[in-house]
């Protein structure tokens, strides 16, 4: 008997453990997330105003390099701010 007792005690347990982690996923996500949105966008308008600024620097010819061509691609990809 003492057996079940303490296998239903770590099941509670195990319980109010998974319930804890559930409220500090939507406390983090509530508090934090907003953060990660406005990160993802301030990178992308970094690599964006990069690529424009190097595409408009006459002493750098236009490149066919697939490097560039990749970088593009992972932009077009990425979601958009409304997106979020």
């Amino acid at each position: 008997m003492e057996l079940e007792t303490l296998v239903r005690e770590r099941a509670a347990e195990i319980d109010r453990v998974r319930s804890d982690v559930g409220a500090f996923k939507i406390h983090y996500e509530q508090q934090v997330g907003w953060l990660h949105e406005e990160l993802d966008e301030l990178e992308r308008a970094i690599v964006e105003a990069e690529l424009g600024v190097l595409s408009k620097r006459e002493d750098i010819p236009p490149s066919s390099e697939p490097a560039a061509e990749a970088l593009l691609e992972v932009l077009a990809r990425q979601p958009e701010a409304a997106d979020a």
